[in-house]
């Protein structure tokens, strides 16, 4: 079966149980952990990789989102999908150092389209979204 169909409890052969408490995040991810991959919406990604839930599976699909549309938007700003991904734990990129090395091209680009369009768009999301960019991109290579 192809894994986009499969959710990330099929996929990682491990189902939680029931959330303890009643956060609205704790149910939602438990939720997401129950659909289908190729139904993830942005913010699903973006929500679930903030997280570090999912990673392996969701950070490729993330990244096919991002090489269309470097500022993929989910409820929050432009750009809230990839601020998710660059601050993923860096346990998650020492073993991952192919994707590690896409992640720093998309975040340079995005950093450039970012810095270009500064002038007319200051939103504080912005100016948040490029410094975490310029933190992941001088961070020392794993």
């Amino acid at each position: 079966m192809n894994l986009m169909r499969k959710t990330i409890e099929q996929l990682e052969g491990a189902v939680w149980r029931e959330p303890a408490h009643g956060s609205h995040l704790a149910a939602t991810c438990h939720q997401l952990r129950k659909k289908p991959i190729n139904q993830f919406s942005v913010e699903d990604l973006r929500l679930m990789i903030g997280q570090d839930i999912g990673s392996e599976y969701l950070v490729p699909v993330a990244m096919e989102v991002l090489e269309r549309d470097l500022l993929a938007e989910g409820d929050y700003y432009p750009g809230d999908l990839l601020k998710s991904l660059i601050t993923l734990p860096k346990q998650y990129w020492e073993t991952h150092s192919k994707q590690l090395r896409q992640a720093r091209d998309v975040a340079s680009r995005a950093f450039t389209r970012l810095e270009e369009a500064a002038q007319l768009d200051a939103r504080p999301s912005n100016r948040d979204l490029m410094a975490a960019i310029e933190k992941f991109l001088n961070e020392p290579p794993l």
